[in-house]
């Protein structure tokens, strides 16, 4: 309505000029709790195209990276990344060490058709990218490609390395645990160290390029998490026997009420 009528409208909000994340203590009685806010003279060059349905389909037609992206958007379902994966493998013996490994293997080989779909939609536009002529159309395809490529890598690696555990030996006998850690190397395969190189490509440029907006804080969260994983041997004694109670005396009465 502003843009129609020649207008602009104003951000009211009591915690529009701090630049750094609110808390709930920070903000005013009977204000919304925004955590982010962003310097309104930066985010002006990101405004939207204010244009008729029709002008904004004559854009998508011209470009096929803004197609694409605007098709990743309007894909059903909503898509999120691993989500809370196995990490811990204590081994009883080796059948039971696969049959846990193949069991966490479900939830990644779930997820990666539908982040494959995501990511040939957008690579579709690729090749347009260079010809992007604004600031939020060039932020929002490379924050799009980063995350989903980010995405990509950790769930097809996750996948990877639990294959590989169903064979791995420990290097100390007395070792009876795997545990997997988000690491920086990538040892399954250079298809995925392309493609993480390729994520770390897009996202940084992101930072570099959109200082102080949404896409450049997202992108910056992004590459705080190891897109690779490692893993490491320990001891938990799985295996080892338990002690019995005493020499046969049955243990002592349970006194929850004197606990209490």
């Amino acid at each position: 309505l502003s843009v129609e009528t020649g207008g602009i409208y104003f951000s009211v909000h009591p915690n529009r000029d701090m630049r750094h994340a609110v808390s709930r203590q920070e903000t005013a009685t009977l204000s919304a709790h925004l955590k982010y806010f962003f310097d309104p003279d930066v985010m002006r060059k990101y405004r939207p195209d204010y244009v008729s349905d029709a002008e904004y389909q004559k854009l998508l037609n011209e470009n096929k990276a803004r197609q694409s992206l605007v098709q990743a958007a309007a894909q059903p379902g909503w898509i999120t990344p691993l989500s809370g994966p196995a990490l811990h493998f204590p081994k009883r013996d080796d059948a039971d060490l696969a049959r846990k490994l193949t069991e966490a293997q479900k939830a990644a080989a779930k997820l990666e058709p539908v982040i494959g779909g995501l990511y040939s939609t957008l690579k579709v536009g690729e090749s347009d990218r260079p010809r992007l002529d604004s600031p939020r159309w060039e932020a929002g395809y490379d924050l799009a490609m980063g995350r989903v490529l980010a995405a990509k890598v950790r769930t097809e690696a996750y996948n990877a390395m639990l294959a590989k555990a169903k064979t791995m030996k420990f290097k100390n006998p007395k070792n009876d645990t795997w545990d997997l850690e988000p690491a920086d190397t990538i040892d399954v395969g250079s298809a995925l160290e392309k493609d993480a190189a390729k994520a770390k490509e897009y996202l940084g440029r992101v930072v570099a390029d959109h200082p102080g907006t949404p896409w450049a804080m997202l992108a910056a969260k992004e590459l705080e998490t190891p897109l690779g994983w490692q893993w490491k041997e320990r001891y938990t004694g799985v295996n080892a026997p338990r002690p019995e109670m005493g020499n046969g005396t049955p243990p002592p009465p349970a006194d929850d009420k004197a606990n209490m």
